[in-house]
């Protein structure tokens, strides 16, 4: 499962999504990714972001900010997260804005 978890560049949690800013080479969209979340014990949970779809296209890479919606029900104010994709600062990538 790590080889499928990729590199981060932020992320932000709002009440219903999460955003994540990952590399995109021209065609990445949020279908390209999933959402898991493995409960360690009452309102602690690993958080990972799963790739499920390559991006296809050949453009020069940029970072791109996606949403990803989080189950419903789940309360952010009163739960705590450990992300399990690595997340690093994009040094050497433009950022790409809608």
């Amino acid at each position: 499962m790590q080889g499928n978890l990729p590199v981060l560049y932020g992320l932000k949690m709002e009440s219903t999504q999460v955003l994540i800013d990952v590399r995109s080479s021209g065609g990445t969209d949020a279908t390209h990714f999933t959402l898991r979340l493995d409960q360690i014990r009452a309102n602690s949970y690993r958080l990972s972001i799963v790739r499920v779809r390559e991006d296809r296209v050949k453009v020069r890479d940029h970072v791109v900010t996606l949403a990803l919606e989080l189950p419903e029900g789940l309360n952010l104010r009163n739960s705590t997260f450990e992300l399990q994709n690595r997340l690093v600062v994009p040094s050497d990538l433009l950022r790409s804005d809608p």
